[in-house]
């Protein structure tokens, strides 16, 4: 885990059971149920009803939909044994550790291929590695593109196709791409921000509006969505995937829900 206070470097699965054995421990009106949500429909009276993959049915005048993303990878082989720990989405969480390193890269995929992504994060990695290439996988035209402008800042456009990314184990690289021409080169790491999908079909099955970028659409600060009583937090909705940036919005979600709650009775 990275950006949150006195939980740096930690495995998220202990910041979670921690989390969950405080608040059984203070707060009796919060119960945990560990199954999964298969169907969820509003009722005539305007309730909600979720019912589980073992038939359970649990009964709700409010939502809060805390769903995550699934990160879409590229048809890059080797791109899922990389990810997470060569792979970066994003440098405020990750690349502080393998900083000093001689080059790093940013792939140029999707939103990254875009000058307004592009040139920042690169401008970032640069801060962390002695060079930056901006890889475009094989379009010339996204590489043209961002050819005139990246030299400007002092970053290569490489427009080669890559074949396969191998993840390294060494204090000269973390990464090794791998050409379609047959060459190679080392990198420190490669940043890159796939798309993302919704974990499952909860907000098709609400009729909640989802934005081309596949997230919930729903209104700051409370993060209610267009259905009335239901809101949409963290990963599902916010264009940011952060854990401290997720931790904020699900508890301005449940001070919304709350109010509502309270300006109906």
């Amino acid at each position: 885990m990275h950006t949150v206070p006195t939980w740096d470097h930690k495995d998220a699965k202990e910041f979670r059971a921690a989390t969950r054995r405080e608040i059984l421990e203070r707060y009796h009106t919060t119960t945990f149920v560990d199954q999964r949500v298969d169907t969820i429909q509003r009722t005539h009276a305007g309730s909600f009803v979720a019912t589980t993959a073992h038939g359970d049915k649990y009964e709700a005048r409010k939502v809060i939909l805390a769903t995550g993303v699934t990160d879409v990878y590229p048809d890059i082989s080797g791109y899922a044994e990389c990810w997470g720990t060569a792979i970066f989405h994003c440098l405020f969480c990750h690349g502080y550790e393998e900083r000093g390193g001689q080059k790093a890269g940013l792939l140029a995929l999707g939103k990254t291929a875009e000058s307004q992504y592009a040139l920042p994060i690169s401008g970032i990695a640069k801060r962390l590695a002695g060079s930056i290439t901006i890889y475009t996988h094989g379009d010339q035209t996204v590489a043209d593109s961002l050819k005139e402008e990246a030299g400007s800042y002092g970053y290569s456009v490489d427009a080669r196709k890559i074949a396969r990314l191998e993840k390294l184990e060494s204090e000269t690289g973390n990464l090794m791409l791998h050409f379609e021409d047959g060459s190679s080169e080392r990198l420190s790491f490669l940043a890159h921000t796939p798309p993302t999908q919704q974990t499952n079909t909860l907000a098709k099955q609400l009729g909640l509006e989802v934005m081309p970028s596949g997230d919930i659409k729903a209104i700051p600060p409370l993060s209610a969505t267009d259905i009335a009583g239901v809101f949409a937090v963290g990963d599902c909705s916010f264009p940011m995937k952060n854990v401290s940036l997720a931790i904020s919005n699900g508890t301005l979600a449940g001070v919304g829900a709350i109010h509502q709650l309270v300006m109906e009775n």
